[in-house]
């Protein structure tokens, strides 16, 4: 908050408290679901049994995360984002899609490379959406993220290394125009104190400012995919004019306009006929 930014925080069920997150609500945060398949936690296993007598145990389900999750939260809250917890991805690459969109989960971030590495593991940056084995579309749609931490090996030892993430935000600008997902565990300080890690995870803000990157969280961004889904553009040249039609639902788009069109530089833009200076 006091550097204007916000962010998305994936939080699994059991690991912050109610003023938790009420604080972070009160500063904006996207608070979501970081769903854990791991069976390392104990505190997401309930015991199972006949009567009184539970000798067995499970792991919560994610319907049963989520519901533990949405305990502490206000009601009203919705859960509409996930990442899986240590990227955990069981069956093949269908199977935990169809569970998210069972559970009206509309947008996942697990896929990504681990640390120390970065960049397009899945060779987009952009937001799809996975095609099913039977060649129809599952309607959660996942944003790929690109960097964990800017953790890089050097000399054997698990070093920030910024440089990566600026080009990263300096190539969206220049060639790809990506959705840039950047991951900053909030316990970083504790498993790799270093000033420059948290240096980074301040001035990257700045940077994607810098660079022209509009800085949201996932709820602002799913919103904005929606009303853009619903969204219609069309352009024609006539002649040396450029015209652009925008039929839009909402009053949150931007349009994008080269400043040149082959050897021609952009001279003048009119909005509804009327010349924007």
């Amino acid at each position: 908050e006091s550097i204007g930014a916000t962010s998305t925080f994936f939080i699994v069920s059991d690991r912050i408290t109610e003023q938790g997150l009420d604080k972070m609500l009160s500063q904006g945060i996207d608070v979501q679901l970081h769903w854990d398949r791991t069976q390392r936690n104990r505190h997401l296993f309930g015991l199972i049994g006949l009567w009184r007598i539970r000798p067995f145990t499970r792991l919560y389900n994610l319907e049963e995360q989520i519901q533990q999750l949405l305990l502490r939260l206000p009601k009203g809250y919705n859960i509409l984002e996930n990442r899986n917890h240590f990227l955990v991805w069981e069956g093949d690459y269908t199977q935990t899609f169809r569970i998210l969109y069972a559970h009206n989960i509309l947008l996942d971030s697990t896929y990504g490379p681990d640390n120390p590495y970065y960049g397009y593991l899945f060779g987009t940056g952009l937001p799809f959406y996975p095609v099913d084995k039977n060649g129809l579309i599952i309607p959660v749609v996942e944003i790929p993220f690109l960097d964990m931490d800017g953790n890089r090996i050097k000399n054997n030892k698990l070093v920030f290394e910024g440089e990566t993430m600026k080009r990263l935000i300096s190539d969206s600008r220049e060639k790809f125009h990506e959705t840039i997902m950047l991951i900053f565990h909030p316990h970083g300080m504790a498993l790799y104190p270093s000033v420059d890690w948290f240096r980074g995870w301040m001035n990257v803000y700045n940077y994607a400012r810098e660079n022209n990157h509009w800085i949201t969280n996932l709820r602002r961004y799913l919103k904005f995919l929606k009303c853009r889904n619903r969204s219609t553009i069309h352009s024609k040249f006539q002649g040396s004019m450029l015209s652009i039609t925008l039929n839009s639902k909402e009053d949150e788009l931007a349009v994008s306009i080269p400043r040149y069109s082959c050897t021609m530089k952009l001279q003048e833009i009119r909005l509804d006929a009327k010349a924007i200076p």
